[in-house]
């Protein structure tokens, strides 16, 4: 058997490795918490805005320009939400102007087309056999049409 001050130093000594273990598995517990509420924070702040990048840029790419970020914070992720939302804006305004420039150049070709296909028609009617008097009287009918 030990002697008392032994057993007092050996109890002592359980103690503190009770208190050693305990503290090790309350920092494990922590770390681990932390590295969770860590977790979700990255997803929530960093992944989950790349992924709305990522859909937007494909979603522009096929010519919808339509979707828009949340751009609100001081961050760079949001920084760049505000530059892609500006973006859009701008290749919006683009691709309306050009379709309107299309559309108006189209029409100003269907009009030269159809200017065209008439003096081709008076021409012909014109050049054909016959009398000139009933060739310009048709003329005349077809310009009014």
């Amino acid at each position: 058997m030990l002697p008392p001050a032994a057993s007092a130093a050996a109890c002592i000594c359980l103690t503190k490795f009770r208190v050693l273990r305990f503290i090790q598995g309350a920092s494990l517990v922590l770390t681990l918490g932390l590295a969770t509420i860590m977790f979700f924070n990255v997803y929530k702040y960093v992944v989950g805005p790349l992924h709305q990048l990522v859909a937007m840029a494909s979603r522009v790419r096929t010519g919808d320009f339509s979707m828009r970020l949340d751009s609100r914070g001081d961050d760079e992720l949001s920084l760049l939400a505000k530059t892609f939302n500006d973006m859009a804006d701008s290749l919006d305004d683009m691709y309306r102007g050009l379709e309107n420039k299309v559309q108006a150049k189209t029409r100003h070709l269907e009009d030269i087309q159809e200017a065209l296909r008439f003096l081709y028609d008076c021409s012909t009617r014109l050049s054909a056999e016959g009398n000139i008097v009933d060739k310009l009287e048709r003329t005349i009918h077809h310009l009014q049409r």
